[in-house]
């Protein structure tokens, strides 16, 4: 076959473009492939939690003002126990234990000091002689009160037995007015009085001596 040289030409020139684009593929591909490629960042993640916050501080409260214009409590003033009255009389056997009445019969000078054993040292309430004008005070009033003795003038001396209740258990006239027929109502009345508003305190001697008069 003969071919024109103007055809080899164009096939020349041909395979030459195909040369070049061949070239430049193969350059642009190892450009791209020359590139350096970062390694991907992996983040650690801590197996350890973190640890709470403390926690908040309480906070004192105020304390609440005192009040200083608040006057100091006032004391009560100790009611001072009844002087024994001068006219009564105690005698008796003595009781159980220390007391003054150990020593005999206990008249109306040394009344004062009755009771006045260990446990009322120092002048303290005296129980037997309070007890003594607590009766003669509450006889006394019976007395006057009596239709057959209201009107009368007398002065006597007594010895009563008390019960623990308040009731006379027994009494005697030991000093009579010098009036029979004064005596025997005298008798009279103090049988038929009612008991005393309280019994005797523990270890009283007995029996309680009293002086009882219309006061004319």
């Amino acid at each position: 076959m003969n071919i024109s040289r103007r055809n080899m030409g164009l096939i020349a020139a041909g395979a030459a473009v195909l040369a070049l684009m061949a070239w430049g593929v193969y350059s642009f591909v190892s450009k791209i492939d020359d590139k350096p490629r970062k390694a991907p960042k992996i983040s650690l993640i801590p197996t350890t939690p973190p640890p709470p916050p403390p926690p908040p501080k309480e906070e004192k409260k105020p304390e609440p003002p005192k009040d200083l214009n608040k006057p100091p409590p006032m004391e009560q003033p100790k009611m001072a126990p009844p002087a024994p009255s001068a006219d009564l009389k105690m005698d008796g056997p003595a009781g159980d234990g220390p007391s003054a009445f150990s020593a005999g019969k206990i008249s109306s000078e040394d009344l004062s000091n009755v009771g006045k054993g260990p446990a009322s040292a120092g002048g303290g309430f005296n129980a037997f002689s309070y007890y003594a004008n607590l009766i003669k005070g509450e006889l006394q009033r019976q007395l006057t009160r009596n239709k057959d003795l209201r009107e009368m003038a007398y002065k006597a001396e007594v010895q009563v037995w008390v019960n623990r209740d308040g009731s006379i258990g027994r009494f005697d006239v030991i000093q009579g007015t010098g009036d029979k027929e004064l005596d025997g109502l005298l008798n009279k009345a103090i049988a038929a009085a009612t008991a005393f508003s309280a019994g005797p305190p523990e270890k009283m001697p007995q029996p309680i001596r009293l002086r009882i008069s219309t006061g004319r």
